[in-house]
C-alpha cells in the first residue's frame, strides 16, 4: 500500500535531503515497486533454513559461502518476496553481523 504525500510533506522531505547533500527534485509522489528480497541475519543458518522449509513449507536454496562478504547465505522463496538468510562466517570476526548478533542473539 503506497500512501500519497502532500506537497508540503514532499517539500519538507526534499529540504531535509538537501541538507544532507542528497538534493532531489521530485515532481510526483514517490512510490515503491515490488520488493526483490529482504536480508535477515541469523545465528544458525541451517536451523533457520530448516524452519522456513520444514515448518512454513517454503522453497529453500542450498547454503553458499561468500568469503568476500564474510557470510554464508540461503535464499528462501516466498509467494510475494524472497528472503536472504545471512550467517557470519566464523573466520570473519570483524563482520558487522557478529556485532549485530551479539546484541540481538535471535537475529
Amino acid at each position: 500500500h503506497v500512501r500519497m504525500i502532500s506537497a508540503a510533506h514532499r517539500a519538507a522531505a526534499n529540504s531535509l535531503m538537501c541538507k544532507r547533500g542528497l538534493c532531489v527534485k521530485a515532481q510526483k509522489p514517490f512510490s515503491l515497486g515490488r520488493v526483490n528480497h529482504i536480508a535477515i541475519a541469523v545465528p544458525n543458518l541451517m536451523q533457520a533454513a530448516a524452519f522456513y522449509r520444514d515448518v512454513l513449507g517454503a522453497t529453500v536454496s542450498s547454503a553458499e559461502r561468500q568469503p568476500a562478504h564474510g557470510v554464508s547465505t540461503v535464499f528462501v522463496k516466498l509467494p510475494n518476496c524472497n528472503l536472504e538468510l545471512l550467517e557470519p562466517l566464523a573466520e570473519s570476526e570483524h563482520s558487522p553481523l557478529h556485532g549485530f548478533l551479539r546484541k540481538n542473539s535471535a537475529g
